[in-house]
């Protein structure tokens, strides 16, 4: 039986997440549902919802262990960076995650 084009970006997907340093299962289901919907509704590629998955996940870290977190964000900032410049993921798109990711960072480590 042929796989639905959305089990493959799903699976696509974990792979990818796994490569950034966490794995799915890391995040809450219903939240990795609802930005796996969100991410085909905008049709943002399988790299870009990894990072936002990713990205998505770092509040919950930086709660944990912000040694992790800021390892993880400065991992996510260059990968992000080397995918962007092999045309695998829009700067607009992972820019303010990085931005944001940072501050929330900053606002931990006081």
């Amino acid at each position: 039986m042929p796989r639905s084009e959305r089990e493959i970006f799903n699976d696509h997907v974990t792979v990818l997440v796994r490569q950034l340093g966490l794995e799915l299962e890391d995040l809450s289901r219903g939240n990795r549902e609802r930005l796996l919907q969100q991410a085909r509704r905008r049709h943002v590629n399988d790299h870009e919802a990894a990072l936002i998955l990713v990205y998505d996940h770092l509040p919950a870290l930086l709660d944990e262990d912000v040694e992790r977190a800021r390892v993880l964000i400065d991992r996510l900032a260059l990968i992000a960076g080397e995918w962007c410049e092999e045309d695998l993921v829009d700067g607009r798109v992972t820019a303010p995650l990085d931005r944001e990711a940072r501050v929330r960072l900053r606002r931990a480590e006081r």
